[in-house]
């Protein structure tokens, strides 16, 4: 199962790359897709409800079993994982993809993990900034 967002411009690619290995695809996503494809189905899945789409794939993987399930975007990967896990493929673990989805948490991670890291800080989205928006030709208050 490939999951593709309906906005995605990756569609075209991932699935000509599945046509040249010839491999069946299904195709999860939250709309219908407008794509004149071979693939067997296409099944519908909310990108934004984690459990009501891994209940929805474990329930067609019951019905067609399925070899994968791969996110080609960012909502797709924890569904992806989620999904994987509880039908028993294999997949990153879910702390992984929500670290690499996330870069304070990942810092943090690389950080307790004592591995090379930039220095960085988590600001307020409403920070004052002392020296940003500030003219270069202005003086330093």
């Amino acid at each position: 199962m490939l999951l593709l967002p309906t906005a995605t411009y990756r569609a075209t690619d991932f699935l000509a790359a599945a046509r040249a290995l010839d491999v069946d695809v299904v195709v999860g996503s939250e709309r219908r897709r407008r794509c004149r494809t071979r693939w067997r189905s296409r099944h519908r899945h909310s990108l934004r409800d984690l459990d009501a789409a891994v209940d929805a794939i474990a329930e067609l993987h019951a019905r067609h079993p399925l070899d994968a399930v791969l996110a080609v975007d960012d909502p797709g990967v924890l569904i992806a994982c989620a999904a994987s896990s509880r039908l028993g493929f294999r997949h990153n673990p879910l702390e992984a993809v929500v670290a690499a989805r996330d870069k304070i948490v990942m810092r943090e991670l690389s950080r307790r993990h004592r591995s090379a890291s930039p220095s960085s800080g988590l600001f307020p989205p409403k920070a004052t900034w002392p020296l940003w928006p500030r003219r270069l030709d202005s003086p330093a208050s």
